[in-house]
Parts: C-alpha cells; structure tokens; sequence
C-alpha cells in the first residue's frame, strides 16, 4: 500500500492475503518463504486449524495465487527460473529457490520447501513436542532470517 516508504517484503510461512484487497501500487520486491507442508497455513490455501484454545480459523490464500499476482504486479516473466536448490538426505529436508525476474529488478522470489517442513522458523531452534505438534517440524536447510536479510538487503528506495 506504500511502495515510496518500503524497499522489499518477505513473508515466511503465511501467503500475503490479496484477495478483495485494492490493486498493488507500485512495485516492490518480494520474498516468500512456505512449506508444501505446512498444516497452520496449507500451501495450496484454505482454512488453517483453530488457533490453540480457540475456535478461531484463519482462511489462507494460495501460495501460487500470491506470487502469480505480485510477479504481474511487478511485471516479471510468467515462469519463474529455479535459482538454486538444496537436499538434506538425513532429514529428507528439500529447498528450490525460485526467481521470478523482472527486467525493472523488482523480482519475486520463493523458497519453496518440502520433506515434512512445518509452520516453524526455518532455521529456528527445534521446537519441544507440544510445539511441534502445534506446529510441525522446523529445518535447517534454510535459515529465514538469513534469506530475508539476504533479498531485502538488495534493494533501496532510492533506487
């Protein structure tokens, strides 16, 4: 809603809800970091379970729903390029990092990971077993607060 005041975004485990919201304005950068495996906020979208100790749900949007209508935001190619890709044979661990290029150099970018991923921080210190179950498993084949620092760090609003 504000790209004169925002370089680039990134959004882990959580599609950005664009549904019924006005258009983009303007281009922005953005990241986003999700799971094929994620329960809390389903990758192909739809409601989450109830929040502990609530019946409270949260309807999720598509991940490819969100990066299809922000790499059109930011006029990027239709396919995306695969940038790198990472395997953890122990923990059976998958990461592909996706480029979506745009000839501005506002691209769309997505850690796509898979091999029973959860809802928690890649790279975060393992949950206890209750969080896990709330949350799933964690990774380290990514750590997110690098990948962040990573693509935001590449971009300035003053070009």
């Amino acid at each position: 809603e504000a790209p004169d005041l925002v370089a680039a975004i990134a959004v882990v485990g959580g599609a950005w809800p664009l549904a019924g919201r006005t258009p983009l304005r303007g281009r922005v950068p953005l990241l986003q970091v999700h799971s094929v495996d994620d329960s809390r906020a389903p990758y192909e979208g739809g409601e989450g379970p109830p929040f502990p100790l609530t019946r409270r749900t949260h309807f999720h949007q598509p991940v490819s729903t969100c990066l299809h209508l922000w790499a059109t935001n930011n006029e990027c190619l239709r396919d995306p390029e695969i940038v790198e890709e990472r395997h953890d044979p122990t923990t059976g661990h998958r990461a592909v990092l996706f480029r979506y290029v745009s000839k501005s150099g506002h691209h769309v970018e997505h850690w796509k990971l898979s091999g029973g991923i959860g809802h928690g921080w890649p790279g975060a210190t393992p949950p206890g077993p209750l969080r896990q179950k709330l949350i799933g498993k964690t990774t380290h084949i990514i750590d997110a607060a690098e990948e962040v620092w990573n693509f935001v760090s590449r971009y300035r609003l003053d070009g």
